[in-house]
């Protein structure tokens, strides 16, 4: 952020050096979700019975970490799983899907047109489709043990993401961030907007940039980084913090070289 710009310049950093350090640490921003009980945590062996009890006393709640501008990853301590780890682009395009429409039930035709469409080389889809079910839940086990099935459920048919779970989505986190920013003047105003620009380091799910569903999601929040940049930079400018400005420009033409 600016804060860090000046830093680094004050250290005597170049510009393309302080450039290459804020970028490396945008990439590895977070954003966060809890989970609401310890007790899968201490089945799973993750957490001793007493860290358990005393966590729960406290109303400390673990914490899990979700990436999904710039590249698809979750991470719960020090286990990390991302779209690198699995080959599967349904398994993942599914699991992205699912998130993003958390708020409503989700009908297996749905989900089979999403994966299929009018591909018809999948006798039977919907035995397919239990399948990648089973895979997403697999792998979000691999965090810990039962969350697939505590996050993903099932109800008369149908696919139900467990709100319950209290769950923040960092593209979410972005677009309030600029819309706060823009309801504030000045310095207000600019450290809101580079707060927000810290989250995207990339647009959202760029491996599965070409599912249709995604691309006006992906134009929204494109555009959306495209006017941030332009008025942080105006105001960067107005301030006479030129070097910040370079550098924010810079950062903006690795994501949209065209403007």
């Amino acid at each position: 952020d600016v804060i860090d710009a000046k830093r680094l310049a004050d250290q005597g950093k170049s510009g393309q050096e302080i450039c290459d350090i804020l970028t490396e640490n945008k990439l590895n921003a977070s954003i966060y979700i809890t989970v609401n009980t310890l007790d899968y945590l201490k089945k799973g062996g993750r957490i001793t019975p007493a860290a358990a009890l005393l966590g729960g006393m406290l109303k400390i709640k673990p914490i899990l970490q979700i990436q999904v501008l710039g590249k698809f990853t979750l991470r719960y301590g020090e286990t990390v799983i991302s779209d690198e780890d699995d080959r599967s682009r349904k398994v993942w395009a599914v699991l992205a899907y699912l998130i993003y429409h958390r708020e409503k039930i989700i009908s297996q035709q749905e989900l089979v047109d999403l994966c299929w469409g009018e591909d018809t080389r999948s006798s039977d889809p919907h035995n397919a489709l239990k399948s990648v079910i089973h895979r997403i839940r697999a792998t979000l086990d691999k965090l810990q043990e039962g969350l697939g099935r505590t996050l993903l459920r099932r109800k008369a048919g149908c696919y139900i993401w467990n709100t319950d779970v209290p769950l923040e989505v960092d593209a979410e986190v972005f677009d309030t961030l600029c819309s706060r920013g823009a309801a504030l003047e000045g310095d207000e105003r600019l450290d809101a907007y580079q707060q927000a620009l810290a989250l995207y380091s990339n647009d959202i799910l760029p491996k599965l940039s070409s599912e249709l569903w995604l691309v006006p999601i992906t134009t929204y929040y494109h555009q959306r980084y495209v006017q941030t940049a332009e008025e942080s930079i105006q105001l960067l400018e107005e301030q006479d913090r030129l070097q910040e400005a370079i550098l924010l420009a810079r950062q903006a033409v690795r994501i949209e070289p065209y403007q």
